[in-house]
């Protein structure tokens, strides 16, 4: 009532602003105190929040109730009463129109704290598509990347499917956001299929904006494809179209997606340029899930160059942002980068805590995929602690893995779990068994025209003919290599090449071709140092070092080459190929 709203406001005028046309205090002082002597506790806190939830409850419907009756709801804690408001399709489109970044944060907050699920609540829409077809864009675009894939995609199916009979102009966006779908449950074939349809109808309808995000959804198919010039020839495409368009999130996205194939084509200085970029296009946005992502992929580069505690501090921004968002899936993907520098630098126990809480995390979201990674990292970390000691255990964790590709159809996944299998079995021994995964796998890598699994693939090859030792073995490893090595030069896969090179170099030596040996490894040094990764560097440094000992006699070049792998590795922090080299003091 304004005779006690009047006094009391020209007593505090002062000590308020207004904004947005609503009041709150000017300074944070005042409502610490003011909490403090009316609300000390949770409980009345969540009191009051319910009862500013009842008041808007009955008021009209307008934008104010849409802003305030769910975040009421969600400060005190209603997760059932919150998700039965949202499963209310009118209300939640009210929502989705207004304010659809607060619907995503809601049903995220619902299924943080409750069992109620998103596709229970809008089951009608699922069940029924076409009869709730104004509902559908809402739904689908609400279960985009979620754990709710299967779901997304028959939704997008039927959209796309009603765009097509309608002559829709928003088609293109339906087939594009299918794409998206069919890539977060691993149908690479289908996604391209839908995502060329799509580029098709924007570049007739000359809808750029439209084209550029399918473009950059092609992109992401072809990268997890390891299809890096095809890939990058469409971001080629892409750039160009953004600049007239003044969209910050789609110039954050094309910045995004070129230093991942800069990354994956080894390339590492300058897929962090590019990161960097990208890291701060998001600030200026304000988009804390996509600088969480973008961070890891800043650790991850640090992570292959060796540089582990930089990658560490990295990882804990991102995780910082991930939990403070409420970001579950980020939250896993930090968990998954922190337990591979853990696992690096030989800290397993830590790298095992930190994946145990990343299975819970992925049990808690039902997230499949993620628990099927966690499971094949888990088994490659107690194999490295434990080796046969827990060869049941970790073959165990290796057949959970294998049992959730095939039930995603996840043939990228399988080829991992085939890999680590054929690692696993090698190691152990067991060299005919690893030799018949990779053969599986390497059938695998040529079906989908994976040249990345198929190089590495070539090389688990040649490691395990050169151990085995049996006549003949010495030349398959060379042929593989030699392929491998083709594969490599082809894609643009630099550290791969290195590797290789590194590899060929064994080969050469053990057939009594040292001066073979020689190039491969100056070689592989000089892509180390190109692309700016020192651990490499260093190896292949300390490796020539030992050959021009062993093989020519030449202590004082060796000596000065492992005089040259000891300062690098001292001056990049990596202690534990100093302890090495100096270990092996043979000049």
């Amino acid at each position: 009532p304004h005779a006690a709203w009047s006094p009391l406001f020209l007593a505090m005028a002062d000590a308020l602003v207004s904004r947005g046309g609503l009041w709150t205090f000017a300074h944070d002082f005042l409502r610490r105190a003011t909490r403090a002597a009316y609300l000390p506790d949770e409980s009345l806190q969540q009191q009051a929040h319910l009862r500013l939830g009842s008041y808007f409850e009955r008021q009209p419907a307008s934008l104010r109730q849409i802003e305030e009756l769910p975040w009421q709801l969600n400060a005190a804690r209603q997760y059932s009463q919150l998700s039965s408001l949202l499963a209310d399709l009118d209300f939640s489109l009210r929502v989705w129109n207004t304010r659809p970044a607060d619907l995503r944060f809601y049903w995220g907050e619902i299924e943080r704290h409750s069992i109620r699920r998103m596709p229970d609540a809008y089951s009608p829409v699922l069940l029924d598509p076409m009869g709730l077809f104004k509902y559908a864009w809402m739904v689908g675009s609400l279960l985009l990347n979620t754990p709710y894939a299967s779901q997304a995609t028959d939704l997008w199916n039927a959209i796309a499917h009603q765009g097509r009979a309608a002559n829709s102009k928003n088609l293109g966006r339906a087939l594009n956001n299918l794409g998206a779908s069919l890539l977060s449950q691993g149908r690479p074939d289908e996604a391209e299929t839908a995502l060329n349809q799509a580029l098709d109808i924007f570049e007739a309808a000359s809808d750029y904006e439209g084209l550029v995000s399918a473009l950059l959804n092609h992109v992401n198919s072809l990268v997890n494809g390891r299809h890096l010039d095809h890939a990058s020839r469409l971001l080629n495409r892409a750039e160009p179209l953004i600049r007239p368009l003044q969209a910050p999130a789609l110039t954050a996205r094309v910045t995004g997606s070129r230093a991942r194939i800069l990354f994956a084509q080894g390339l590492q200085q300058e897929a962090l340029t590019k990161a960097a970029d990208e890291e701060r296009l998001y600030q200026q946005l304000e988009d804390s899930q996509s600088l969480a992502r973008c961070l890891l992929l800043q650790a991850e580069i640090h992570l292959r160059s060796g540089n582990y505690d930089r990658a560490l501090t990295i990882t804990e921004r991102s995780l910082k942002r991930s939990r403070e968002a409420y970001d579950d899936a980020g939250v896993a993907l930090g968990l998954s980068c922190r337990s591979k520098v853990f696992w690096r630098q030989g800290m397993h126990e830590e790298a095992l805590a930190t994946l145990r809480e990343q299975e819970w995390i992925s049990r808690r979201r039902a997230d499949v995929l993620d628990l099927a990674h966690c499971y094949g990292h888990q088994a490659m970390v107690i194999w490295e602690k434990w080796a046969q000691s827990a060869f049941a255990e970790v073959l165990e964790l290796l057949d959970k893995q294998q049992g959730l590709a095939k039930q995603l159809q996840d043939l990228g996944l399988l080829q991992t779990n085939l890999n680590n299998r054929a690692v696993v079995l090698q190691e152990s021994g067991h060299l005919d068994d690893a030799l018949r995964c990779l053969d599986e796998k390497e059938a695998l890598s040529r079906r989908m025209n994976d040249r990345v699994a198929l190089a590495t693939c070539l090389g688990n090859r040649a490691a395990v003919f050169l151990r085995r030792g049996q006549e003949g073995d010495l030349s398959r490893a060379e042929s593989c290599l030699e392929e491998k090595e083709r594969i490599c030069v082809a894609a643009g896969l630099q550290l791969e090449l290195a590797s290789c090179l590194g590899n060929r170099a064994l080969v050469a030596r053990a057939r009594g071709r040292p001066d073979d040996a020689r190039t491969f490894l100056a070689r592989a040094t000089s892509i180390y140092r190109q692309v700016g990764n020192p651990r490499g560097e260093a190896i292949s440094l300390f490796n020539h070092a030992l050959l021009e000992c062993h093989q020519f006699g030449d202590r004082e070049k060796a000596r000065c080459l492992l005089e040259s792998a000891v300062a690098l590795a001292e001056k990049c922090g990596l202690q534990d190929l100093v302890a090495r080299f100096r270990r092996s003091a043979f000049c």
